[in-house]
């Protein structure tokens, strides 16, 4: 009888009522290379992580990363808090399957949780959107990371280019949310709450994507620029011609700096590490060739910030920020798949599964990443303590991130053969999954000792697990690969930087 109703059977609302409502779920699974299964698991997950009380208020993940270890008898969030940027990828994933009203309700629940004088303890500008907060909107950590304000406005604009806010709506939204948030994009200003108490200038962020560094991110300004494209077009709809204007404005100041500010052309990796051109994954200054130190995180000590390559400049892609071959973004994927460096400095991969013909790519955070099981002792990330022997392992969703890449850069230079994309990409999203279909947020890459959990080679290790975004990452895959064009990228940005 349980059964019966978890599943739906009958007359009781249960699981399989909410797969029918998905009417692109079908088509996205036919697109899978494992029949379909990890899709529509993937579907229930996701809307799993909505909080049952606080309608629109999804979650990181339903877990705590390495909790095996970690004591239980305090309380603790987890990963079980909204961050906007994990909610961004559930609520455009969410409308990847079809679904029209999780999203919207989603969005609609980022007001409150948007800083204004409204947050109990908050002072100074409104507009940006809190690092990490309690379902209930509760105030939790609050660096101010640039791209969690661009996000809902990409999110509004693609809600309503989508239909599911009318041009009434999206307009009462404007003035009620939006134009905040764009308004911080472009002027900053002095934020109050907690400990931080700081000056913000735009695109120079507190925190990157990763919560770690301060400075000038591809990826953060990527979701900038798209964000203040997106919020120009909703105030044209809204008749603020005026705003639409500076916010087009501000974008374009920081398209033409980005290189600038975030690509080096003096490059510690050079020779057989690579040839000292590329973007960083984040500059500390807006010198990018000064070799400057990053602040020391996860107890790793970064003295050369051109030592770190990460992932995060394809997201200039994916956004319609810059074309897919752009001369930098070109530069950058040969010291980001070097697997020559280091593994210290490494980020690429490659798996073997058993039984399964290929060979299937993964990548790591950015070099020099401590969050993750220790080299020497293979203790988890918990318990070995913040130990300087750290490293972040392999994220399964930066296989979905590369995947959408590649399918631009097909797309770009007219050699489209999805079935070769398919195979690598998806494929590899879905053997990174567990026996009950979860997909983890890092696996093991097998560097280090790996005696105290014995993980296979690229399975999941005790990092947070089911993690939404990896999960919304495959969905997305799915349907940008049924499309043939990428479900992430911004039509207006497009249009308006790649030529």
């Amino acid at each position: 009888k349980v059964l019966a109703h978890y599943n739906g059977d009958g007359d009781a609302i249960g699981w399989q009522d909410f797969l029918q409502t998905l009417p692109a779920l079908g088509q996205l699974a036919a697109t899978a290379t494992d029949g379909g299964k990890l899709a529509y698991t993937s579907a229930m997950v996701l809307k799993a992580q909505e909080d049952k009380t606080h309608a629109g208020a999804f979650i990181a993940s339903l877990s705590n990363p390495w909790g095996d270890t970690k004591s239980a008898e305090n309380s603790a969030t987890g990963y079980k808090a909204v961050w906007p940027r994990d909610f961004y990828q559930v609520a455009m994933a969410m409308l990847a399957m079809g679904d029209r009203e999780s999203p919207r309700i989603a969005f609609e629940y980022l007001e409150k949780i948007q800083a204004s004088e409204k947050i109990a303890g908050y002072s100074g500008t409104p507009g940006w959107f809190l690092q990490k907060t309690h379902v209930d909107g509760e105030v939790e950590w609050v660096g101010v990371q640039l791209d969690q304000t661009g996000m809902p406005l990409m999110l509004g604009w693609r809600l309503w280019k989508e239909g599911v806010f009318s041009d009434a709506e999206i307009t009462q939204w404007y003035h009620k949310m939006l134009k905040p948030a764009a308004d911080f994009l472009v002027d900053g200003g002095q934020v109050k709450i907690l400990w931080n108490d700081t000056l913000i200038k735009p695109p120079y962020t507190q925190q990157e994507r990763w919560e770690e560094q301060k400075g000038y991110s591809p990826s953060t300004t990527a979701a900038i620029i798209a964000g203040l494209v997106s919020a120009a077009d909703i105030a044209t709809q809204a008749g603020d011609s005026e705003s639409a204007a500076r916010y087009l404005a501000a974008a374009d100041k920081y398209s033409s700096e980005l290189e600038a500010k975030t690509f080096t052309t003096n490059g510690s990796l050079t020779g057989d590490l690579g040839n000292g051109q590329y973007y960083l994954r984040i500059n500390a200054n807006e010198d990018p060739n000064d070799r400057s130190p990053l602040g020391t995180s996860n107890a790793q000590v970064i003295e050369d910030e051109s030592q770190v390559i990460d992932g995060g400049f394809l997201e200039l892609v994916r956004y319609g920020v810059r074309s897919a071959t752009d001369k930098h973004v070109l530069e950058t994927i040969p010291e980001y798949d070097n697997l020559n460096l280091p593994d210290l400095l490494r980020t690429k991969y490659e798996f073997t599964f058993p039984g399964v013909e290929g060979v299937f790519p993964g990548w790591r955070r950015y070099g020099i990443d401590g969050y993750g099981e220790e080299i020497k002792g293979g203790k988890g990330y918990v318990e070995a303590n913040n130990s300087p022997d750290g490293r972040g392992r392999v994220w399964p969703f930066f296989t979905g991130e590369r995947g959408h890449y590649e399918l631009q850069l097909a797309k770009t230079n007219a050699s489209l053969d999805l079935d070769t994309l398919r195979n690598t990409y998806v494929k590899g999203m879905e053997l990174f999954a567990n026996e009950g279909m979860m997909l983890p947020e890092q696996v093991w890459d097998g560097v280090g000792n790996n005696d105290a959990y014995n993980y296979p080679l690229g399975g999941g290790t005790n990092g947070a697990t089911p993690l939404a975004w990896t999960h919304a990452e495959y969905i997305k895959l799915l349907r940008s690969y049924s499309d043939g064009k990428v479900w992430d990228r911004n039509a207006s940005t497009e249009a308006r930087y790649v030529k």
